[in-house]
């Protein structure tokens, strides 16, 4: 009997120590390591000018890549709804950005229906600003065009084209 109960403490005593260490695992994993640095994060400012009107909204949006750039709400990775207070200068932060590359479009939504107006043939019947003032060629402007790198808080100004 001695052997069974020296067995059973030992089991005990390896139960024991295993759940400890399940309990240190699971507060390592709660408690950040100051040693290990987290990635930094940024703020980009956007200022729009050059609405026509106060009329409807401007649908901000945030691309990390040329897929949907620069209409395709899907594609975006972050999209904000204003409200127009002034024509002359609309602005917008959004933040918690990582480094990277992106490229911002803004469309004057005169009609709040919530995407870009256009013809039977394409051409946007509602104002479009995007990043750098790029400007498309027979066609919307490029996402390459547009691009600008984000490695610390930046500000960016881009101006509505109506055609």
């Amino acid at each position: 009997m001695k052997i069974k109960v020296k067995k059973i403490k030992k089991i005990g005593m390896l139960l024991a120590l295993g759940l400890a260490m399940v309990g240190e695992v699971r507060s390592a994993e709660l408690t950040p390591n100051p040693a290990i640095p987290s990635a930094p994060v940024f703020s980009l400012k956007i200022k729009l000018k050059g609405l026509k009107n106060a009329k409807g909204k401007v649908i901000v949006r945030l691309y990390l890549s040329k897929n949907g750039f620069p209409d395709e709400a899907k594609e975006a990775f972050k999209t904000v709804s204003l409200e127009i207070t002034d024509p002359d200068l609309v602005t917008t932060v959004l933040s918690d950005l990582v480094p990277g590359t992106y490229a911002v479009s803004a469309i004057h939504d005169e009609n709040a229906s919530g995407e870009m107006d256009t013809n039977w043939i394409g051409i946007p019947r509602e104002g479009l600003a995007v990043s750098r003032d790029a400007k498309g060629s027979f066609g919307p402007p490029s996402f390459k065009d547009a691009a600008f790198d984000l490695k610390e808080d930046m500000e960016i100004v881009a101006h509505f084209l109506y055609l």
